[in-house]
């Protein structure tokens, strides 16, 4: 499935007074056993490790990098299925993560319960701000007129294998780095925080920090 992208845009049918759908919330599937962006022996070289003893924790410090840094900047490091909800009225969706891949349906739900399915082919994906995605109506026209409608985008987010940027993979590297030194006096709660400070201005233009 790829992404419907149309240039020149088409217009807005009767302009709506509103702009983006009231985002709710989203959900991504669970990795699972997904190749990490980092792997183990990158991480393992980076720390200039010369023994294999400590492989798992480091693993362990991959992945936990990988899910903080998808939790700061709202990325999607793995590709895997999502779905956001809004709340209308809505000219049109901005997608809560980056990268997306495919977007392959916007459901709209009215008050009584009815639902109106849009597929992929009637969707206009367009570049938002901050890497992240907008999606429109293909005939112009605004996706909810209602604050009463519910609205639910299901789309493909993240990374094909090997694409991940080498700032965010030195990000995570960072990451790991921070773990392995203060292992065992990281207090609960204090890996997120630390993180603007840590990171600096590798991962400048990817988004809000929201620790």
């Amino acid at each position: 499935m790829s992404l419907v992208l149309h240039s020149p845009h088409v217009p807005l049918v009767n302009a709506p007074p509103f702009g983006a759908g009231v985002p709710l919330g989203y959900v991504l599937e669970d990795a699972g056993d997904g190749g990490e962006p980092l792997s183990g022996s990158e991480a393992e070289a980076y720390l200039e490790l010369t023994t294999t003893l400590e492989a798992t924790l480091v693993e362990d410090f991959v992945r936990t990098a990988r899910l903080t840094l998808e939790g700061i900047y709202d990325l999607v490091l793995i590709r895997r299925d999502g779905t956001a909800s809004f709340r209308g009225p809505a000219a049109y969706l901005d997608l809560p993560v980056a990268p997306v891949a495919s977007v392959a349906s916007v459901v709209v739900t009215d008050h009584d319960g009815t639902e109106t399915e849009t597929l992929t082919a009637n969707l206009d994906v367009r570049p938002g701000t901050q890497g992240r995605s907008r999606v429109f109506f293909a005939d112009g026209s605004p996706v909810s007129n209602s604050p009463r409608d519910t609205i639910v985008a299901s789309f493909t987010a993240g990374y094909a294998d090997g694409e991940v940027p080498e700032n965010v993979k030195t990000a995570l590297r960072l990451i790991v780095q921070d773990l392995y030194v203060n292992r065992g006096t990281l207090k609960t709660g204090t890996v997120v925080a630390r993180m603007p400070e840590i990171l600096g201005r590798t991962m400048h233009g990817f988004g809000r920090v929201t620790v």
